[in-house]
């Protein structure tokens, strides 16, 4: 019975994993390596998104453009700040499948 309930499951989250592909490949290379970043950590300061952000990219990204990205994010509802200078994904959810699937 268990076998039975699981396979609608996986179903559903592979749909979510396409959604979630599809809405992420209108991104540039520094908004989706920015939001991933913002994924992993889940709430976080400008500093540690940007420095994560470098880490995987893997390169410096200068301040103006990496802010310019964030901002993006924030204008396209994907990111919300709560605090001046503190930042978190509005969608938890598809944060969660972006940590735990790499998409």
């Amino acid at each position: 019975m268990v076998l039975i309930t699981l396979r609608p499951l996986k179903t559903l989250i592979g749909i979510a994993r396409e959604l979630i592909k599809n809405e992420l490949s209108k991104l540039n290379k520094y908004e989706l390596t920015t939001y991933r970043a913002l994924a992993i950590l889940g709430r976080a300061r400008w500093i540690e998104i940007k420095r994560l952000t470098e880490a995987l990219i893997g390169h410096p990204i200068d301040d103006e453009t990496f802010t310019v990205n964030l901002r993006a994010l924030v204008n396209m509802y994907m990111v919300k700040e709560p605090e001046r200078g503190v930042y978190e994904p509005v969608n938890k959810y598809m944060a969660k499948i972006i940590r735990d699937y790499g998409i």
